[in-house]
């Protein structure tokens, strides 16, 4: 009996993995919400030019100062809503107080120049926010980030043991049998 909840166990861990894998994939990130201190914090892994914005707050003297400067950028930059409010839901006074006496045609340039401005300059006003909580707690969001980032790690090792670097599949423990039960 017990090897046969063993076998289930791993059944159910390897279709976990497809599943992350197969979200990310399909989507291109994958999204979870987290109870952090009794407030519910949505968070999406990043794509490359968030990853971009985040090191431009890292600091590189050292090891420790890399670690402890990463967390509230990548977090600010990741985390998509707050309690079922989006992060833009929380600055939009903010920003329309920031751009009040701006010409449409100078918003049309600022957007023009990058796409992605408005997302970052949200993301800015969240990281100001985080960077001025206890560390305690911006580490206590960025456990419930690692998790994330642990999931993407398990779903791109079963996608390295699901192909060879030729593409073409082979046979993976991580991968389940549909006729065993």
């Amino acid at each position: 009996m017990e090897n046969v909840d063993f076998q289930k166990a791993k059944k159910a861990s390897a279709l976990s993995v497809l599943d992350d894998l197969a979200a990310e994939l399909d989507s291109g990130f994958l999204e979870e919400t987290f109870l952090v201190r009794g407030v519910n914090w949505t968070m999406r892994l990043l794509c490359d030019h968030e990853r971009t914005w985040a090191a431009g707050y890292i600091r590189n003297q050292n090891v420790s100062s890399i670690v402890s400067s990463m967390k509230a950028p990548t977090l600010a930059i990741g985390i998509r809503s707050i309690n079922g409010l989006t992060v833009e839901d929380f600055f939009k006074a903010k920003w329309s107080e920031a751009n009040k006496d701006l010409s449409e045609a100078e918003k049309a340039m600022i957007a023009a120049t990058n796409p992605y401005v408005r997302q970052y300059w949200f993301a800015e006003q969240l990281y100001v926010w985080l960077a001025a909580r206890p560390p305690a707690f911006v580490s206590e969001l960025f456990d419930k980030w690692n998790t994330l980032e642990k999931r993407r790690e398990a779903a791109e090792e079963a996608m390295g043991k699901s192909s060879t670097q030729d593409g073409t599949s082979t046979e993976s423990p991580t991968t389940p049998t549909l006729s065993s039960e």
